[in-house]
């Protein structure tokens, strides 16, 4: 069985389905991969919640894993943004 088959969105693997509970914890773990320990997991994570939530209502969902990728690792790299947002700090810290 292939992890196509075992996804509620034919088509898309259970790893990038926005219908599944974790459905983007795959691009939070890349980011941190690519981004070392100079940003932290739970602002990765939080940039990737926020990211994915401005795309919940997309109609087109097959892309919408990779477009939280590029989004947040626009927001998080050091520099400039492209796409002019920052990350405010976390609560408490």
């Amino acid at each position: 069985m292939t992890d196509e088959a075992t996804s509620p969105t034919p088509g898309t693997p259970p790893s990038c389905d926005v219908a599944s509970p974790e459905p983007f914890g795959h691009v939070a773990a890349a980011l941190a991969e690519e981004l070392g320990p100079e940003v932290p997991r739970q602002v990765i994570e939080r940039c990737v919640a926020d990211e994915a939530e401005r795309l919940r209502q997309a109609r087109i969902k097959t892309y919408v894993p990779l477009l939280v990728h590029k989004a947040a690792r626009d927001r998080l790299r050091p520099g400039p943004s492209p796409t002019g947002g920052s990350i405010p700090p976390l609560a408490g810290g």
